[in-house]
């Protein structure tokens, strides 16, 4: 199952009626060479989850529903946010 430190960020955000969401999509392997391949797993993946874990721990008048994107353009990871009004 998960180790219990995901089952309390999980209740965390059940509590706070917050949730995540992940969207994962395909890019050509001609595309997207080996190194960035590793350069997602090294840096982009635990950027994504500092992120997030940020955003899960601000209090709820801090609290802002917001999109964290991350695309490959231009041979390199280019990130974007964006906040929902």
């Amino acid at each position: 199952m998960y180790p219990e430190s995901e089952l309390t960020r999980y209740r965390t955000l059940l509590h706070y009626r917050r949730s995540g969401e992940l969207y994962l999509y395909p890019v050509r392997r001609g595309e997207y060479s080996d190194e960035a391949s590793e350069e997602f797993t090294a840096k982009v993946v635990p950027m994504m989850r500092s992120w997030f874990d940020g955003e899960i721990s601000k209090s709820e008048t801090q609290f802002q529903a917001r999109t964290l994107a991350v695309e490959w353009a231009a041979n390199k990871h280019k990130t974007h946010q964006f906040r929902i009004i």
